[in-house]
């Protein structure tokens, strides 16, 4: 019987470190603030069409005498109303959100050696960077949003006084 030297098992390789969750996380950032902007612009157009059906119905009524002037009432309800329309415009302002890397830069890291751990630990620093950048602007909508519901308030406000005013 022949005796085989025992042999010491290869030592362990360095493993590729995994950075997949990661990635997933960043673009779990990404996509929760992108739709947070959707909903923010999906929220305002709702509520200034609300805000002009109010303006115009409530409006009408208070106002529904031919020899009606306008009240402060009136003119404080559409003051608020073209303060909620200018910032909804600004809001729905085709504002550059960034967040994603272009495919070219993707091939030029796979050409320049990258190994896909590193391809995926670099991708999920950027989204995170642009999504850090964009955080500004998606809080800015936020606010945005909050002062023209405040706004619609004195909006409403403003007619339903006039509107008993006028009863």
């Amino acid at each position: 019987m022949a005796w085989r030297r025992r042999q010491d098992p290869l030592p362990p390789s360095t493993p590729e470190k995994e950075y997949g969750l990661a990635l997933d996380e960043a673009r779990r950032r990404l996509n929760s603030q992108l739709s947070i902007v959707d909903a923010s612009r999906g929220r305002v157009t709702a509520l200034l069409g609300v805000g002009g059906l109010v303006g115009t119905f409530v409006g009408g009524l208070g106002a529904r005498q031919a020899d009606a002037e306008l009240t402060p009432a009136l003119w404080t309800a559409g003051g608020a109303f073209a303060a909620a329309v200018l910032i909804g415009l600004l809001i729905l302002a085709p504002w550059k959100f960034h967040g994603s890397m272009t495919a070219s830069g993707l091939v030029a890291w796979g050409d320049a050696g990258y190994a896909r751990p590193a391809q995926e630990r670099d991708l999920a620093l950027h989204i995170e960077t642009q999504v850090n950048n964009n955080a500004c602007k998606a809080a800015l909508f936020q606010w945005g949003l909050l002062v023209i519901v405040l706004a619609l308030a004195v909006e409403f406000g403003a007619l339903a006084y006039q509107l008993i005013r006028s009863a």
